[in-house]
């Protein structure tokens, strides 16, 4: 198994399988259960599964314990348990209650089972609405049987990955002070795919001079401004590829890119295919 770091993640294309969300209520009557083993990485046969595990606390609170490694969860965090683990010890509130999304992840470049990391992590606290809305939809989608569901939540699950990323480097490594003195240039960015409108313009939305803006904006989400803006409108793309939205070239100038050779070459070193393998495989 490969271990490709959540920084990393947007240089593989991977392919998704075995996709349940569920909703796990609370279902326990002492005010608190301790020590509670789960065994993650198997199946009932013994068989390894190597099912990534993300967990979304909508009440309660939790402490993991995992190879002598401890961690709290609390409402509103993200977390995240790699298929490298065979068992982990819950401490749970008695209103403990929370999402769980597991999938296996492939390299298709390698053909194997991908990890993001090889220890439980707390992604982020208080995560937005939009991932918020994955676990939701997913949980609606993976209840019902078919092939047609089975490849809506493979595009989902797909757009959930490009969604952690962004929302990775907003939250794992960027300055909370830097990200709001560039919080409007990002808001425009978001809104406004087809602008064009340079660094100097940018930074005067925020009232920055353009070296002192560039310097914020890198630390505030990791990404350079041209950089970010091309995440987000690939983004787009997606959407718009997996919509059966018209040509690649009307996908280009919806998603904000004036020239389609340009758009082809950011969507495969962002994506790691071209966008017209994306349409059909994805």
């Amino acid at each position: 198994m490969e271990i490709i770091s959540f920084s990393d993640l947007h240089k593989i294309n991977m392919g998704f399988d075995s996709i349940v969300c569920r909703h796990c209520l609370p279902s326990w009557k002492s005010e608190i259960v301790e020590n509670l083993i789960y065994n993650v990485g198997y199946s009932n046969l013994g068989k390894r599964k190597y099912l990534h595990n993300f967990h979304f606390c909508l009440n309660g609170n939790a402490k993991i314990t995992f190879n002598n490694k401890t961690i709290y969860v609390k409402k509103g965090d993200l977390y995240y348990i790699p298929p490298y683990v065979d068992r982990i010890i819950y401490s749970e509130s008695i209103e403990f209650e929370y999402y769980r999304l597991s999938f296996s992840a492939l390299n298709l470049a390698t053909n194997e089972f991908v990890s993001f990391s090889d220890t439980p992590l707390i992604l982020c606290k208080d995560i937005p609405k939009n991932i918020k809305q994955y676990f939701f939809d997913l949980s609606q989608i993976t209840s019902r049987q078919g092939s047609l569901f089975a490849f809506k939540a493979g595009a989902m699950i797909n757009n959930f990955m490009f969604d952690l990323i962004i929302l990775l480097n907003l939250y794992q490594v960027t300055s909370y002070s830097n990200y709001s003195k560039v919080h409007a240039a990002i808001t425009y960015i978001q809104d406004n795919l087809t602008s064009n409108l340079t660094n100097s313009e940018l930074a005067a939305l925020c009232n920055l001079s353009e070296p002192y803006f560039r310097k914020c904006f890198k630390q505030a989400t990791n990404f350079s401004p041209v950089e970010y803006k091309n995440y987000v409108r690939i983004k787009r793309a997606c959407e718009c590829l997996k919509n059966g939205d018209g040509s690649i070239d009307r996908v280009a100038t919806i998603s904000g890119f004036m020239n389609v050779g340009y758009f082809c070459e950011t969507f495969k070193k962002i994506m790691g295919v071209t966008p017209s393998y994306y349409r059909k495989h994805m």
